[in-house]
């Protein structure tokens, strides 16, 4: 089931960017104490995608999560564009 994005509401990230209130944390999607690859790449990679098709626009990554296999940019074939200013059309 997919959030009340209405109901949630937005979030202003500077001047030029707005987000859903709500982001998806994906600090558990790498390996063991949240660092390296993923046990199962493919299984991250779709729950990626299947974050951003609910409508997640902001989904927190960091490079201290280790290597990004699991990237929303590699995840959702490039419509999350990772270190930008653009999110995932919804």
């Amino acid at each position: 089931m997919s959030p009340s994005w209405p109901a949630i509401g937005t979030v202003a990230l500077g001047d030029d960017l707005t987000v859903r209130r709500v982001g998806f944390g994906g600090a558990w999607l790498t390996g063991p104490g949240t660092y390296g690859p993923p046990p199962d790449l493919d299984a991250a990679r779709a729950i990626v995608r299947r974050a951003v098709d609910e409508g997640f626009q902001l989904i927190d990554t960091a490079d201290c999560y280790g290597p990004a296999p699991a990237s929303p940019a590699r995840a959702t074939e490039g419509r999350f564009q990772c270190g930008g200013t653009h999110t995932a059309g919804a």
